[in-house]
C-alpha cells in the first residue's frame, strides 16, 4: 500500500503522501517497527507528544535515506495541539494513516479518536481489524465505514499465515481427579501442573522436541502457584509473565527468550493473549474461562 500510495498520489496528484501506522499499545509499536523496517521502509517512532506536535506541523521530511518512512505512532500520542498548518512552502502533503486494531481503543465518544480525527481532516484513513465488533452497542463499521477488503481465516490458513487451532478437552481420568480434587483445593493447582508437564511431554514427541508451552491462569495467585509447581520438574525451563509485576524490560524479556527457545513454558496472568507472534508456541493450557 504504502509503494502504492507514494507513486499514485505523486503522479495523479502531486503530492507528497506521508504514512502513519497507529496502534493503541507501546508493545505492538515497537513490534510494528521491526517489522516495517524487515520490509525495506525508514521507520520513524514518535516518543512524546511533543514529538508529534513537531512532526505533524512541519510538511517536509528530515528522511535522506532514500527510503520510504513509516511513522509509527501511539494513539495517545494525538492531541489538540497536533494539528496539520499550511505550509510556507509550494508543498502539497497527504497523510494516510493505518490505524491497527480499530475494533478496540478508538472509541467514537472518547478523546483519542476525536484528536486523531482533527489532526488532519484531509487525511486517508484505512483502519485494520482482524476481529471487527459488529454487536448492538458498538459497530466497527458505523465508526470507520463499510469493508475495503476481507480476508477470511480459510484464506489465510490455505496461505500459510494461519495454523489450524485444535481444541483438546482433558482426559476423562484427569477430569475425575480434576473433580476430587476441586472439593478440597479450589485452584487445583498441583493435579493440573501434573497433567499439563505429561501432555506436554508427549506433545514433544508427536510434534517436534522445540514446541513451546503457555499456560493461561485465572489469577495471579494461581500463576505464583503454577511457576513454584513447575519447579519440581527441572527438566523443563519456565517464566512467570504478570501484568501487575515485575518491569516491562523483564516482561519484554522473557518473550524474547521463550521465542529463542531458551524458555519451555510460559505461565501468564492478563499478558500475552493478543498480539504475541511466537511460532514455536503450539500448546496453550486455558486455566480460566475465555470470555469476550
Amino acid at each position: 500500500n504504502v509503494q502504492f500510495l507514494t507513486d499514485y498520489f505523486s503522479k495523479e496528484e502531486g503530492k507528497i503522501a506521508k504514512f502513519y501506522f497507529i496502534v493503541d499499545r507501546l508493545d505492538l509499536a515497537e513490534q510494528a517497527k521491526n517489522e516495517f523496517e524487515a520490509r525495506g521502509l525508514k521507520v520513524k517512532l514518535i516518543k512524546d507528544k511533543e514529538e508529534f506536535i513537531a512532526d505533524i506541523t512541519n510538511p517536509g521530511e528530515s528522511n535522506t535515506s532514500g527510503k520510504v518512512t513509516m511513522t509509527v505512532i501511539n494513539i495517545q500520542k494525538f492531541s489538540k495541539e497536533s494539528v496539520t498548518k499550511p505550509s510556507d512552502y509550494n508543498v502539497d502533503v497527504q497523510r494516510v494513516y493505518f490505524l491497527d486494531e480499530a475494533h478496540r481503543s478508538y472509541n467514537p465518544t472518547g478523546s483519542f479518536l476525536a484528536n486523531l480525527m482533527a489532526s488532519d481532516r484531509d487525511a486517508v484513513q484505512i483502519e485494520l481489524t482482524g476481529t471487527p465488533l459488529i454487536g448492538d452497542g458498538y459497530n466497527t463499521k458505523d465508526v470507520f465505514g463499510n469493508y475495503i477488503h476481507k480476508y477470511y481465516y480459510n484464506q489465510s490458513i490455505a496461505d500459510g499465515y494461519t495454523l489450524k487451532l485444535i481444541r483438546e478437552e482433558i482426559e476423562t481420568t484427569y477430569k475425575n481427579q480434576l473433580n476430587a480434587t476441586l472439593d478440597a483445593h479450589p485452584k487445583f493447582v498441583e493435579k493440573m501442573v501434573d497433567y499439563i508437564i505429561q501432555d506436554f511431554e508427549e506433545g514433544r514427541t508427536a510434534l517436534d522436541s522445540s514446541i513451546g508451552a503457555m499456560i493461561v491462569c485465572d489469577s495471579s495467585e494461581q500463576a505464583r502457584e503454577v511457576d513454584r509447581q513447575l519447579k519440581r520438574f527441572s527438566a523443563y525451563t519456565h517464566a512467570l509473565v504478570l501484568h501487575d509485576e515485575g518491569t516491562k524490560q523483564d516482561r519484554k524479556n522473557d518473550q524474547e527468550e521463550f521465542k529463542k527457545g531458551n524458555i519451555d513454558i510460559l505461565v501468564v496472568y492478563n499478558m500475552l493473549l493478543t498480539g504475541f507472534d511466537a511460532p514455536r508456541l503450539k500448546k496453550q493450557y486455558l486455566a480460566r474461562m475465555i470470555k469476550a
